[in-house]
């Protein structure tokens, strides 16, 4: 004998079956949170030359092998050197395309840093390495005097950096601490840089420039008088130290990225 039937009720067109699955949330192109990890390993990962290595389950590239310790243990992503050359480790962002909104954090704990102009550095380029592209962005931390480091925003307008800002001047700002939190946002040619020491993980859009250190910046290209060309996708996060030929030990413990609602 077969089982029994439910029966149907005409006023709802319920069956007396198990409810239906609920139809999957709207899409409504909110920031998404991409790449989120404290760049820790265990057990430790040796980031000493040039390759790619996985760190927390991100892939990451190295341009140089020129550190004396460069590694991913418990504690985050240590580097010392007294090189004078730029150094990277470079990732695909998740999920990004052209036009989109993104947000990159970074979190340094610097432990030891010698030299005047020492640099700490976030850029978002469009290709891949150590190579640099019209259009690519960069944030930088220069060290001045003690612990005590300044903002330089910049676009790369052809063959070389332009530094650059928009409104308020954000290079005489100066921010003093061991602890140091780098942000970048914005899509197209519209970008936002921020820099603060509190503690705790940053949110979305969320870290206030502390002494005003942070600033507006709009890329283009060199010769470029308008903004109607379509921005190249900046799919490359490249996170970079310079120890100007001194001691300079840091640690990342930080690094989140979210991608926002494409810009049509």
């Amino acid at each position: 004998m077969g089982g029994i039937i439910p029966a149907f009720d005409p006023a709802t067109g319920a069956s007396g079956g198990p409810a239906p699955a609920p139809a999957p949330a709207a899409d409504t192109g909110g920031p998404k949170l991409v790449l989120d990890t404290a760049m820790a390993a265990s057990p430790t990962v040796d980031m000493s030359s040039v390759g790619t290595f996985t760190v927390d389950g991100v892939a990451w590239t190295t341009t140089e092998a020129v550190a004396t310790v460069a590694e991913a243990n418990t504690q985050g992503t240590i580097f010392t050197s007294d090189s004078v050359v730029d150094s990277y480790i470079v990732t695909q962002i998740p999920t990004v395309l052209r036009g989109d909104f993104l947000c990159v954090a970074v979190e340094w704990d610097l432990l030891v840093m010698a030299a005047n102009n020492a640099t700490f550095t976030i850029k978002l380029g469009s290709l891949a390495g150590d190579t640099d592209a019209p259009y690519d962005l960069f944030m930088q931390l220069r060290k001045s005097s003690g612990a005590t480091f300044r903002v330089r925003n910049a676009y790369r307008g052809g063959a070389s950096w332009t530094v650059g800002y928009n409104g308020s001047n954000p290079f005489t700002a100066s921010i003093t601490d061991t602890r140091l939190v780098m942000m970048l946002y914005g899509s197209g040619y519209s970008w936002t840089t921020s820099v603060s020491t509190a503690v705790g993980s940053p949110a979305y859009r969320g870290l206030v420039p502390q002494n005003a250190a942070g600033g507006s910046l709009r890329s283009r290209a060199g010769g470029q008088t308008n903004l109607d060309a379509d921005p190249p996708n900046l799919q490359y996060l490249k996170i970079g130290w310079n120890p100007a030929s001194d001691d300079m030990s840091a640690r990342i413990v930080g690094v989140k990225c979210w991608v926002g609602a494409r810009v049509v």
